[in-house]
Order: C-alpha cells, then sequence, then structure tokens
C-alpha cells in the first residue's frame, strides 16, 4: 500500500487508501503508509502507542519451558489413551496470547477499550482522514455487510449478486463511509 501510494502521490494522483483497520497492527506496514502520504510519525506515533498497548497482550511471549512443564501436568492428570476436548482446551488456554487485534478486526472501532485507547484513535484517525486515509471503522470492508460471508473480491460479488439495488438499506452505513472521503 505504501509503494503504490506513494508512486501514485509522486505522480500528482490525488490517493485516497482504505485500508482494514488492522493495518496498524504490524508498525513497520503502518509506519510506511504514513510517511507515504507526508505525515509525520512524530506527529501520530503517541496515539499509535496508546493504541498498540491496549491491544497487545500482556503475554505475548510463551516461554517454552513454562508451556511443557504446564502441558505435561495437563496430560498426567489422566492416563486415557485420547486427549479430551475438554483437556485440549485446557492445553490452548495455557499456550495461548490473548490479542484484542482480532475482535478490532471484527467489530471495528466499537471494540476498542474505552478511554485513552479510544480518545487516541480519534486523534489519530483525524489526522489519516485530513491526508488521505480512511480506516475501515467497522473492522474490515466485509464487516459493513455481514449477512453476506466470504472475504474479497468474493464477497462484493456476493454482495452485489444478493442485494443488486444500491438503494437497499442494508448500503446505508457504506454510502456514510464513502461520504467521508468527499470524491
Amino acid at each position: 500500500m505504501a509503494k503504490i501510494s506513494r508512486a501514485l502521490r509522486s505522480l500528482n494522483v490525488d490517493v485516497k487508501l482504505i485500508p482494514d483497520i488492522d493495518v496498524m497492527n504490524d508498525e513497520n506496514v503502518f509506519k510506511g503508509i504514513v510517511d507515504a502520504f507526508g505525515i509525520s510519525w512524530a506527529s501520530v506515533e503517541k496515539d499509535y502507542r496508546v493504541i498498540v498497548s491496549n491491544l497487545h497482550s500482556p503475554k505475548g511471549n510463551v516461554k517454552r519451558n513454562d508451556a511443557k512443564a504446564t502441558i505435561n501436568s495437563i496430560l498426567d492428570k489422566t492416563q486415557t489413551p485420547f486427549i479430551s476436548s475438554a483437556k485440549q482446551k485446557e492445553i490452548r488456554d495455557a499456550i495461548s496470547t490473548i490479542s484484542k487485534w482480532e475482535p478490532l478486526k471484527k467489530a471495528g472501532i466499537a471494540s476498542l477499550p474505552a478511554g485513552n485507547a479510544t480518545n487516541a484513535f480519534e486523534h489519530l484517525n483525524k489526522i489519516l482522514k485530513e491526508n488521505g486515509i480512511f480506516l475501515v471503522s467497522v473492522g474490515e470492508l466485509e464487516c459493513f455487510i455481514k449477512t453476506v460471508g466470504g472475504h474479497g473480491l468474493e464477497w462484493a460479488n456476493e454482495v452485489l449478486e444478493t442485494y443488486p439495488n444500491l438503494n437497499d438499506p442494508v448500503y446505508l452505513k457504506i454510502k456514510e463511509f464513502i461520504a467521508e472521503l468527499n470524491l
């Protein structure tokens, strides 16, 4: 996204970028996009850090020895030849990390923690919009119309086949979002 945006902008093309909200999950990707649009990283970094600190797991790394000990402890509690679904869940829970990025992608800004994270996002998003970057507020494009499953082009085609009347109320949220682009 950054490379293409930078190239088009160097040709004086008015570029509007509409990435899924979880583009912020990778700092290098996000930083590249911000830079490609001529936004100073210093002007958004503080807000970015607040948002990310509220979305990354406090349990980011699982220590190998801890995981091994926990799994062995769980397995040693029974001697059955098969691992029950309850034990499988215990093992998964023991080694999983908790990330709030997935809910953000599926529900958008509504899933941001209240307070600092939401305030930081609103400030950051204002700067992005002023410079032509429009994060999908519902998470990802597919969340605009959840009655249709799928992803990407297949999803878009299915939406248009399912709702061929572009005046259908199902398109209201998308139309509101598009209106923000001032095209």
